[in-house]
Formats: structure tokens, C-alpha cells, sequence
């Protein structure tokens, strides 16, 4: 071999290792950020359900937390990008912990916020108040009270109107209400309810499902009405995009035509909040209340009756990732015997429900509760699966997405952004999860939280040193963690 072909394949050999020391420490830096995400918060900052009173104090106006610059250990990472959030990964690594509680720094590949199994269903209804769902007791869209046997249906029947179901906790709005502060809600699920003795200024209630043109005029309005001042908060719920990516799945064409009119008006939001001259005095955070995952349709279905007689069980609620079983006296031990051979489920008795969940301790959780394996649906059998009406004007169409499952599986996660005067620029921050949400919007509101389960480790150094100073507006969108998640 030559001299020229020598140093050649020298080179070659050198870069080739270089290659591999860039591979070998960037796996080295992916298993640290792995471990820092499992780390547990200080248990100081985090109220667990037992500690937890059956009442609180009425609430009364204080100073505002404070919103210190982080050290330099806890900065997050900077991105270019006009507005402070926390951004879906576009590499992300395995799903964090449940349970872990990250320090307010963003490795370079991060997470999204965490709402766990049914929880995920109730966080659009009770994100503003940062409990974990056996606190607040809304565990799904459908339960059962044994005692009273009476069941809670969304949108569909009186009872679920009770206050039973909706008393269990104190949502943002309603403690504003109570500092005679004045909310403004659009299609927001519950508006309509008298939560602990109080309704919203105003609530635009929810229908199934508002259109494009309800959803530019509810923006307009509640923009509107932080400029006039007839609000102090506005909070606007928008579901196009579930429906979208149930119907024809999250990578459907039409879920991603959905996503393109959400973004026509969230750019007519922006253009007219700098025509109001509004960008130094409003505050807007936007954040979902789960992802949603493809689904196999007929493929991957549980059918109980091939397992159990259904004249078994008292009552069965809910279809899909999560059901909920109520056996006939002295039939528990037989039918979930029976159900732990299930492949692609799991069953738990009420007491062997993982923690993790903050599910177990609820009013009207089951004794039998069933986890499907992510894809999967778990149903009477194939004839009660829920179709839906297509263009034939029959229900007969299938799902093609869904969500509710364990939080651990990735597109389970929902997201979070915000801009405005009270949060850094171009900030990216570390995962969160659901219940944290509760303690941004109580300092951006200027309101003292309320015991919940949230971190504030988690959330403040998202914040600017000036925080406080402008009013909130929040928008939630079931799917937009998703879609963000897609287009990132």
C-alpha cells in the first residue's frame, strides 16, 4: 500500500470513529435524560390525595407567586420560535414515568404532558383545577354510582348534571368568580353546571360539535371581551380535530384539514390581538386534554361475551381502552378469573389498580376496571362497537383513532403552549403533566392556588420575571397534542 493509500484509509478509519464517539455519547446523553425524567419530585411541592381535606377555605385575593429566573442548571433549552412552550419532541424518546416529576430544565428530546387513563377524558373539564381524577372523582365519560344508581353519560342525559359528579373539586373559574372576577366560556364541557353553588359569567354551551365558523366567532368574542373588559379570563374549547381523528384517524387527510382551519384562526387571533394592541396586556395558552393513536378497526377487538355471561355483571360502563365492570354479588372472583387470561388487556380489582394512575381512591371507581393494550378496544362483542353516521346518513362508519390509554404509551401525551408578557420567548421547557397546568394559570391570573397535585418546579421557569401583569385566555383542543406532535 502506498503512502497516499495509507493516510486514505487512516482517514477513513478516523472519521468512522468519530462517527461512532458521536453515537456512543449521544446514547449515553438519551439513557441520563431517560433517568432524569424518572426522578421523583420534592414531596413538598407535590399534594398527594391523602393529605388532602374534604374542604377548603374560602379563597382570598394575595400576592401573586413569584416568578424568579431559574438558575443557570434549571434553564430549559432555548429554540427559535416567537413564543414560550413546550414543544413535542421530533425524536421523542420513551414515554416518561407516570409518576416522574422532572426539574424545570427540557432535554433535547422531550415528552409531552401527561393526563393519565380516563383522566385524559376530564382534563378538559377539570384541568383548571389540578387534581389528579380520584380527587376530583370525574374518572371518565360515563360512570355509575351503586348507590344511587344513577349514571353519568355525557351530553346525554339529566343526571350527569348532578352535582354529585361535579362537586368533587374547585375549578379555576369558579374560585375567580368567587374573587368577583369575571369568565367568559365557549363550548367548554360543564360551563353549564353549578359547580360548588357557581356558574360562569357567561358560558356558550357545548353541542356536539361546534363548527369552524362557531369556533372563529366564540375566538373573536372572548378576544373581545378582554379588550372591552367584560371578562378577566376567556377559555374556548375546540373539538373539530377528536372528531376528525376518531372518524378517519390522526393522519387523515381530513383531520390534517381540520388542523389547517384551527391554524387560519389562531392566525386571525394573533393579527387581531396586535390590531387591539393587546400583546403587552393578554396572555394566551393553548393545551389538549390527550393524543390519540391509530385504531384497527375489527382487527383488534376484545369481545367480553366470548369470555364471560354478560348476565354476570350488574352493570357495565363505558367501551374502549377502559371499561368499567360492576359483577353480580359473589361473581367478582369468577369473572375476574376469567378476564386475566385475556391477551392485549389488563383486569385489575379496584385495590390493585397501579398508583401511578391516581385512579383507585375514587367515588365510583368499579370493582373490576380493564385496560386495553394500546390499538386495542375492548366491547360487548362486535355488534356493539360504536359506528358512526357517515355520508350514507347510517351508522355505519368506523373508527380510525381513539385515546385513553395508559399515559405511558406516547400518543397518549397531550401538549402545552403559551405566549404573552408573563412567559419567556423562545422557550422550551421540560415535560409536565395535566395537573400542572392549574398552578401556570393561577399565577398568570394572580390567584393563590388552591392545595392541588401539581408541581411548581415544573412550570416557573417557563415564566418571565414580570409575570402577573396580563389577563389569561386559553384554548383547548382535544387533538392538537397530536397534530403538533405530527407536523413538528
Amino acid at each position: 500500500m502506498d503512502l497516499k493509500e495509507l493516510i486514505k484509509q487512516i482517514n477513513k478509519n478516523t472519521a468512522a470513529q468519530i462517527e461512532q464517539n458521536k453515537l456512543e455519547l449521544l446514547l449515553q446523553r438519551w439513557e441520563l435524560e431517560r433517568e432524569a425524567l424518572r426522578s421523583p419530585a420534592p414531596e413538598e411541592l407535590v399534594l398527594r390525595p391523602e393529605q388532602e381535606e374534604e374542604s377548603f377555605p374560602e379563597p382570598e385575593e394575595v400576592e401573586p407567586l413569584p416568578s424568579p429566573e431559574p438558575q443557570a442548571s434549571d434553564k430549559g433549552e432555548e429554540v427559535s420560535s416567537d413564543i414560550a412552550a413546550l414543544w413535542p419532541s421530533l425524536k421523542p424518546l420513551p414515554a416518561a414515568a407516570p409518576d416522574s416529576s422532572p426539574a424545570c430544565t427540557a432535554p433535547e428530546e422531550s415528552t409531552h404532558p401527561q393526563a393519565n387513563p380516563k383522566d385524559q377524558e376530564r382534563m378538559a373539564i377539570f384541568g383548571l383545577e389540578g387534581r389528579n381524577c380520584e380527587v376530583h372523582q370525574m374518572i371518565g365519560n360515563y360512570m355509575w354510582d351503586e348507590k344511587t344508581k344513577k349514571s353519568f353519560d355525557i351530553g346525554t342525559n339529566n343526571d350527569s348534571l348532578l352535582p354529585m359528579w361535579w362537586n368533587g373539586s374547585e375549578p379555576l373559574w369558579v374560585t375567580m368568580q368567587k374573587m368577583r372576577k369575571k369568565v367568559n366560556m365557549y363550548y367548554w364541557p360543564g360551563c353549564e353546571v353549578e359547580i360548588l353553588g357557581v356558574r360562569p359569567d357567561y358560558c356558550r354551551l357545548y353541542y356536539y360539535y361546534p363548527s369552524d365558523a362557531d369556533f372563529r366567532a366564540a375566538v373573536d368574542d372572548a378576544v373581545e371581551s378582554l379588550r372591552n373588559g367584560s371578562a378577566d379570563m376567556a377559555a374556548v374549547y375546540y373539538e373539530r380535530n377528536d372528531v376528525e381523528g376518531h372518524h378517519h384517524g390522526p393522519l387523515s387527510a381530513q383531520r390534517k384539514e381540520a388542523t389547517k382551519k384551527l391554524d387560519e384562526v389562531l392566525k386571525d387571533m394573533n393579527q387581531k390581538i396586535k390590531a387591539k394592541n393587546l400583546q403587552n396586556d393578554l396572555n394566551v395558552i393553548l393545551f389538549s386534554d390527550h393524543g390519540m393513536t391509530e385504531l384497527q378497526w375489527m382487527e383488534k377487538v376484545i369481545e367480553l361475551q366470548t369470555y364471560i355471561n354478560l348476565t354476570d355483571l350488574v352493570k357495565m360502563m363505558d367501551r374502549g381502552p377502559v371499561v368499567n365492570l360492576w359483577p353480580k354479588e359473589g361473581k367478582l372472583d369468577e369473572v375476574y378469573n376469567k378476564l386475566k387470561v385475556v391477551k392485549s388487556m389488563t383486569v385489575y380489582k379496584k385495590e390493585e389498580i397501579p398508583d401511578r394512575f391516581h385512579y383507585k381512591k375514587g367515588r365510583f371507581v368499579s370493582p373490576l376496571t380493564l385496560v386495553a393494550e394500546p390499538g386495542w378496544f375492548i366491547t360487548e362483542s362486535k355488534t356493539k362497537l360504536p359506528y358512526w353516521e357517515n355520508a350514507t346518513g347510517i351508522k355505519e362508519g368506523w373508527q380510525h383513532g381513539w385515546h385513553g390509554y395508559d399515559n405511558e404509551f406516547i400518543d397518549m401525551r397531550g401538549f402545552f403552549m403559551a405566549y404573552g408578557p408573563d412567559f419567556k420567548k423562545a422557550y422550551r421547557a421540560a415535560p409536565i403533566r395535566a395537573v400542572d397546568v392549574y398552578n401556570v394559570m393561577c399565577n398568570v391570573a394572580g390567584i393563590k392556588p388552591l392545595p392541588n397535585n401539581g408541581s411548581w418546579s415544573r412550570v416557573e421557569c417557563m415564566l418571565s420575571s414580570n409575570a402577573n401583569l396580563a389577563r389569561p385566555f386559553a384554548l383547548s383542543s382535544c387533538m392538537l397534542a397530536l397534530i403538533l406532535r405530527l407536523l413538528a
